[in-house]
């Protein structure tokens, strides 16, 4: 980067460091794209056993990607795959699963309970 400073003046050098910038970022949020897409995997794997149908998942990230309009950062600079991609991978792996019978798609209001307690514990109401 010095060199093209001293070489090509300051401006040149900073298209330089931005570059360089972009492609070390693309390059470590490969790792957390892996990361995520490992712990969706975990997620469908891991819910069942837990007595819950892990096509909530898949709700979970249609209404992800509804609620931010759909746009995304490009996928070289997201730390997380595209929510198009992660339906896409979870629906394939249910499809793999043999799940068993009488799982559960509702909590009966337990996450809102949860959410309320914490938020009284923190002193919101």
């Amino acid at each position: 980067m010095l060199t093209t400073g001293l070489l090509l003046g300051g401006a040149a050098a900073s298209v330089a460091d931005l570059g360089g910038g972009l492609a070390a970022m693309a390059y470590l949020n490969q790792f957390g794209r892996e990361a995520e897409r490992e712990s969706d995997s975990f997620a469908v794997s891991v819910l069942p056993r837990a007595g819950y149908d892990p096509n909530g998942l898949v709700t979970f990230f249609d209404t992800l990607r509804r609620e931010s309009g759909g746009g995304e950062a490009p996928a070289f600079l997201s730390s997380h795959p595209a929510t198009a991609e992660r339906i896409e991978n979870t629906r394939r792996e249910i499809a793999a699963t043999r799940l068993p019978a009488g799982l559960r798609v509702h909590d009966n209001g337990r996450l809102e309970i949860i959410q309320r307690r914490i938020r009284l514990l923190r002193g919101e109401r």
